[in-house]
């Protein structure tokens, strides 16, 4: 589901951070960073983020001929938060609806909790499109985010 990066350069680990540190410190103002070792983060600049923003984070490994850049394409943090507590809540709501259906089975009464497991599948499906849009939203922003590593490691080659 999520999107993946691959990038292999000539560079070594410390040059390809080096070079991401200064393209960051340059003139491109639409994208930060952080970074923790070989780790890095990149996002689109807090001005132009909006529900479907992604952010990049990846490793930089060595490799015999350089290093390797792997990573994930993902949903800012508060995004992805919010999304697994909607997915959470839906799956609760409908197994605690279909025990008490169960429960009214058991006790001879019309089974009528019963209805919230399908409501809590519409409700899944709804919230999974939702996500598949805010994906769709942010397919420009995450090919910025590519573009600018690509662009970074091969400035100073």
């Amino acid at each position: 589901m999520r999107p993946r990066l691959r990038i292999r350069s000539n560079l070594t680990p410390d040059q390809a951070i080096e070079h991401l540190r200064e393209a960051l410190r340059g003139h491109d103002p639409a994208v930060t960073g952080t970074f923790s070792g070989r780790y890095v983060v990149l996002r689109i600049n807090e001005s132009r983020q909006h529900f479907g923003s992604p952010q990049l984070s990846f490793e930089i490994e060595s490799v015999e001929s350089g290093s390797a850049l792997t990573g994930l394409f993902m949903p800012m943090p508060s995004i992805w938060t919010a999304f697994m507590a909607l997915y959470g809540l839906i799956v609760f709501g409908g197994f605690c609806g279909a025990v008490y259906g169960y429960a009214q089975m058991q006790l001879g009464k019309t089974p009528a909790a019963f209805w919230s497991v399908p409501v809590a599948l519409v409700l899944l499906t709804l919230v999974y499109a939702a996500a598949c849009v805010g994906q769709h939203m942010g397919r420009e922003q995450m090919e910025e985010l590519q573009r600018f590593v690509e662009q970074s490691l091969e400035s100073k080659r």
